[in-house]
């Protein structure tokens, strides 16, 4: 069983993807920032769903620490950061770039993508 880091302040959404990815039959840790997000980083960790909005450690923050890891998507509104400027700068790092609201379906799919990859 694949366990996959929700990190995301927002708790309907932290909530509502761990739900929908459990239903799916992953294991799923959260994080409500980005402190936690790395706390929680191990090798047990196989994905990671990342906000870029967060408090105390942005998700960029998280990202720069990230030396090799979890496959990351991030799922971002990016009403803070150009999504152009961070996918140029982070896509060796990062799978996919998924604009929020993200309709299950769609998030499932690049998931099950991104770790077969």
């Amino acid at each position: 069983m694949s366990k996959v880091l929700v990190v995301d302040d927002d708790e309907a959404v932290r909530v509502s993807v761990c739900e929908i990815l459990a239903a799916e039959g992953y294991e799923t840790e959260a994080a409500m920032d980005g402190e936690q997000a790395l706390a929680l980083l191990g090798p047990d960790i196989d994905a990671m769903l990342l906000d870029l909005h967060l408090p105390k450690l942005d998700g960029i923050h998280v990202l720069n620490a990230l030396d090799d890891g979890p496959v990351v998507i991030v799922l971002s509104a990016f009403e803070y950061r150009a999504r152009s400027e961070v996918e140029n700068r982070y896509s060796d790092r990062v799978c996919a770039f998924l604009q929020k609201p993200v309709p299950p379906p769609m998030l499932l799919q690049t998931l099950r993508r991104c770790m077969s990859a």
